[in-house]
């Protein structure tokens, strides 16, 4: 650039067919042509600094724009290329060098007036120069390959579906061997096995890895022992029955005879005897009587059987009788206790007694009530020891009606109360139909409006307090939970079934819509069932069986163990399970 500035001063000064000039104009001529070269100079190392400048500018953004398809381009190429790659480079880059001086070069030239410079035409050339983003050489770059970067460059083509899967996939296995390979070296434990160790700490620091290895192996395996173990128990809990299978059946003794399940055994009574029969129907006692309208009541395996409207009580555990009792005037409903001590609500004209026996046949205790005072007594029940007994009496005056819920107690405590009251609470124009002791110190107290707990070994005192939206249809209850079956909401159930805890929380609430005649809980399932039909839930509400029973009129049934079942039918016994 410097040489061609040069040339052009020469041919200002000593140009081809230039004749003398005189003196003074020789002067003046010189002294203006001196000014001119010198302005010349000025403006062509301005021009020359903004044309480097620009250059510079135009070499970076190409070295931008082809660095991405270098890159591939030397990911691409042999290792034994490695070595010239920087010469060749070097090079190419001399190379376009070369070309962008001699292009700028050339454009000088061209832009060089014949006449006298104008400084403002100059400069408005070199300052186009700069604005120029891709002077023309730059399309010999182009045309080797390079992508060239217009400002309404359209937008890539979206990437396909089957493509970004495949990308995502590979980055999900790189990321996926990335752990394994962590895992790996974290139970190995690599980053402990130190380079530089002495001998006896490698060693000691190998049996130290061998185990922390045998610990989280052991702890691997119980913590795959108790997941396996909670599936499959999950699986079990939640799994439907969709038909069963009748593994035995027998005929039905008597026509008069009736059964009953006594803590997972089945005790068949009639008018002259009873018996007691294991879940393989094998008899393990027989006993004989004399009854009229018998009927049972069993408390955790103990058994009292009596003649209703009659006078005889026979009370029977697991091993045979335990004694029996004569009653003093009708029978119109008994409670037995665990022990054998049996309480027994008596008819004797307007009066009705509430006389209390041990299984022996002593009275221990005699209650007579009225109408009028305390009441007529609803519902009554014994603890499980004997000690306490609840009693719920109907109270009339005028028009309206009193419950009153009285609690009895025949220990020490008691003996030193009136007639062993300890507890009498009042419900004002409420009914409570029923009363039943859970355990040795809990009752379940029903109202019209809900239900009520009271705990007390002694003295009982209100626990819990429940209130239900509806009518009760039907109640049932173990010693630990608590089952109420109401109208249902939903138009396509006809009833819903709720079941609580003697906490008094709601455990699950189901819908169902079989027309049920007997509610009851056997094992850890409820039973509904009519004539025909059966339904079994599970404690947690899940549906594990919903079928007709082909065999004949269902007179009750009750859980022998896993989905083994016993039916007693009209024409018979039938052991059956699930499938």
């Amino acid at each position: 650039m410097r040489a061609l500035i040069d040339d052009q001063e020469e041919k200002l000064e000593n140009g081809p067919g230039q004749e003398p000039q005189p003196e003074d104009s020789a002067a003046g001529g010189g002294e203006s042509q001196e000014e001119a070269a010198e302005d010349w100079e000025d403006d062509w190392d301005d021009l020359e600094e903004r044309m480097a400048d620009n250059l510079a500018h135009i070499k970076a953004q190409t070295s931008r724009r082809a660095e991405g398809p270098a890159q591939d381009q030397e990911e691409s190429r042999p290792q034994n290329q490695e070595e010239s790659e920087p010469q060749d480079q070097e090079e190419e880059s001399e190379s376009q060098e070369e070309v962008w001086e001699e292009t700028a070069a050339g454009e000088d030239l061209e832009k060089e007036p014949s006449g006298e410079p104008q400084g403002d035409s100059q400069e408005g050339g070199a300052e186009e120069a700069v604005e120029m983003d891709v002077p023309p050489v730059f399309g010999k770059i182009t045309a080797e390959g390079q992508e060239d970067f217009p400002e309404d460059k359209e937008k890539p083509l979206p990437i396909p579906l089957k493509e970004r899967l495949k990308r995502s996939g590979e980055r999900i296995k790189a990321a996926w061997l990335t752990l394994k390979d962590r895992l790996v070296n974290w139970y190995e434990g690599t980053s402990h096995l130190e380079e530089g160790q002495d001998e006896l700490s490698a060693y000691r620091t190998k049996i130290w890895l061998n185990r922390r290895k045998t610990i989280i192996r052991r702890t691997g395996i119980v913590i795959g022992v108790l997941l396996a173990f909670f599936v499959v128990k999950t699986v079990i809990d939640h799994w439907h029955y969709g038909s069963y299978e009748v593994l035995s059946s027998s005929a039905k003794e008597g026509s008069s005879s009736r059964y009953l399940e006594v803590d997972g055994n089945l005790l068949r009574y009639s008018a002259d005897g009873v018996s007691l029969m294991d879940g393989k129907e094998t008899t393990l006692w027989t006993d004989t009587y004399d009854m009229t309208s018998p009927a049972v009541d069993v408390c955790q395996g103990t058994v009292a059987v009596y003649d209703q409207r009659g006078s005889q009580i026979s009370v029977y555990n697991s091993q045979g009788r335990l004694g029996s009792i004569s009653a003093e005037y009708p029978i119109l409903k008994v409670r037995v206790a665990q022990q054998g001590v049996v309480a027994a609500m008596l008819e004797d004209g307007e009066n009705t007694w509430l006389n209390v026996y041990s299984a022996s046949g002593e009275k221990l205790v005699a209650s007579k009530t009225r109408v009028d005072s305390p009441g007529y007594p609803i519902s009554f029940d014994l603890s499980d020891d004997g000690m306490l007994m609840a009693v719920s009496y109907l109270y009339v005056e005028g028009s309206s009606s009193t419950t009153r819920l009285v609690f009895y107690n025949f220990g020490s405590v008691g003996q030193n109360q009136t007639d062993n009251i300890v507890k009498e609470t009042e419900y004002p124009d409420q009914i409570i139909p029923e009363v039943a002791y859970l355990d040795s110190s809990t009752a379940l107290v029903f109202r019209d409006d809900g239900f009520s707990i009271y705990t007390g070994p002694q003295i009982p005192d209100e626990s819990r307090t429940v209130e239900i939206e509806g009518e009760i249809v039907s109640a049932f209850w173990d010693e630990s939970n608590i089952g109420v079956i109401l109208h249902s909401q939903d138009e396509e159930s006809k009833y819903t079934l709720r079941l609580y805890g003697t906490n008094g929380r709601i455990k699950f609430e189901e819908d169902f819509a079989i027309e049920y005649s007997t509610a009851k809980i056997s094992g850890d399932n409820i039973l509904l069932y009519n004539d025909s039909q059966l339904c079994v839930y599970s404690m947690k509400g899940v549906e594990r069986f919903c079928e007709t029973i082909d065999e004949g009129e269902i007179q009750d049934v009750f859980k022998v163990d896993s989905n083994r079942y016993i039916a007693v039918l009209s024409t018979g016994i039938a052991t059956f399970k699930l499938k």
